[in-house]
């Protein structure tokens, strides 16, 4: 994987992004880990 490295911010604010989503899912689950 070549990235243009000014893609970077954005793609580490994109996985930032996914990251919390799937947080806030994970919180809305009944069980706790």
């Amino acid at each position: 994987m070549n990235h243009n490295p000014k893609m970077i911010p954005e793609i580490m604010a994109k996985a930032k992004e996914q990251a919390a989503k799937a947080a806030k899912e994970m919180a809305k689950l009944p069980v706790s880990l």
